[in-house]
C-alpha cells in the first residue's frame, strides 16, 4: 500500500497520503520521515491521547513543530474556528511544515520561521545537509557560532488572549520554553503535552512546570504501531530487542480536573522515562502474576 500511496518524489524529498493527511517529508530523515515512507503515519499514540483534549475552536502552540507531523492533525480537529500556531526554527524543516500545511489546504494555522526559549535573542542556525541521512529532528538550535540569523522569543511575548494547548518538542531546551512561558500558563491554564525523552531525566523541567502550578502525568508509546495505516508488520524501530519510543509528559493546571485514567504520575524532580517504563511493567507483572510476559526492551527516542 506504501508505494501506491505516493503522489511525488524527487531527489530527497517525498509525498504521500498518509492516514492524518498528506505530508511532504524528506527520504532521508531516519524517524519521522522514515514513520511516514513505511506506515503512513507518526506519533498515532501521541494523536489519539491529545485529541481528548481538542476541542473545536481551540488555541494550541506546537513548538518544535518540526515538518507538522502534529499540527496538521491537530489543526483539523480544531477545525476553521480554531487556531494553530505552529513553531519552527530550522529553514528546510519549515519550508515542509509550510508545504504540508498547504497540501492540507488549512486556513487556521499560522506558521512561524522562529525558535521559542526564555528569552528575545537571535539564534545562528547552521543549514542542515538534505542529503545526508540523519534524524532530522533532533537538531538542537543552541550554540552554534555561524549560519542564518533566527529570531528566538518566549510564549509570554505572543501576548495570547486564548491559549488551551501547548506542546513542546524542543531537543535540550524544552525547560527554558516552559520558564518563557510562566505567564501564560498563569492565566490561560493550558493542556501541556512537553518531551522528556532523556533517559537521565530533565529535574529543571520538571521543577519548572511544578513551579507553574503543574501536575504532570508520563505518556509513553512506542513508535511502532502494529495497527499502521499502510498494515506494515514490519517494525523498523526495534533494534535487536529494543524498541524505540516516544516519552512526553502530559501536564494538567492543579485547578483543573481532568480524567486521566490509566496514566502514571511523575513523581518528583528526579523521576525520568526509564523509571516509569519500569513502575509500568512491575504494575503489569503485579497484575498479572500468572502470565509470562518479556516487558524488558523498550528504549525511549524521538
Amino acid at each position: 500500500m506504501s508505494n501506491t500511496n505516493t503522489i511525488n518524489e524527487g531527489s530527497y524529498i517525498k509525498i504521500k497520503q498518509a492516514k492524518r493527511g498528506v505530508f511532504a517529508f524528506n527520504k532521508n530523515d531516519t524517524v519521522i520521515g522514515k514513520s511516514f515512507d513505511e506506515y503512513g503515519e507518526w506519533g498515532e499514540g501521541i494523536l489519539q491521547g491529545l485529541e481528548h483534549f481538542v476541542e473545536e475552536e481551540c488555541v494550541i502552540l506546537d513548538v518544535g513543530a518540526y515538518i507538522g507531523s502534529l499540527t496538521v492533525p491537530l489543526a483539523k480537529i480544531a477545525g476553521d474556528k480554531g487556531r494553530v500556531i505552529a513553531f519552527e526554527p530550522l529553514r528546510g524543516t519549515y519550508d515542509l511544515l509550510k508545504t504540508n500545511i498547504t497540501l492540507n489546504e488549512l486556513h487556521n494555522v499560522d506558521a512561524l520561521q522562529m525558535a521559542i526559549t526564555d528569552k528575545e535573542e537571535v539564534y545562528r542556525i547552521p543549514e542542515l545537509n538534505v542529503n545526508r541521512v540523519q534524524n532530522f529532528s533532533e537538531f538542537t538550535v543552541d550554540n552554534y557560532e555561524t549560519g542564518e540569523e533566527v529570531v528566538a522569543n518566549c510564549i509570554d511575548n505572543i501576548g495570547l488572549q486564548r491559549c488551551d494547548m501547548i506542546v513542546v518538542d524542543t531537543p535540550n531546551t524544552e525547560a527554558k520554553v516552559v520558564r518563557g512561558a510562566k505567564n501564560t500558563l498563569e492565566h490561560c491554564k493550558p493542556i501541556l503535552y512537553v518531551r522528556n525523552n532523556n533517559a537521565e531525566g530533565n529535574p529543571e523541567l520538571i521543577q519548572e512546570l511544578f513551579d507553574a502550578g503543574y501536575n504532570l502525568w508520563w505518556h509513553i508509546q512506542l513508535c511502532y504501531n502494529p495497527e499502521n495505516y499502510f498494515s506494515n508488520p514490519n517494525n523498523i524501530f526495534k533494534v535487536n530487542d529494543n524498541e524505540m519510543a516516544h516519552a512526553y509528559m502530559l501536564g494538567v493546571h492543579k485547578s483543573l480536573t481532568l480524567p486521566l485514567n490509566g496514566l502514571l504520575q511523575v513523581e518528583d524532580v528526579n523521576d525520568n522515562c526509564n523509571k516509569a517504563i519500569m513502575r509500568i511493567q512491575e504494575s503489569f507483572v503485579a497484575e498479572n502474576s500468572s502470565v509470562v510476559e518479556n516487558t524488558e526492551g523498550v528504549m525511549v527516542g524521538k
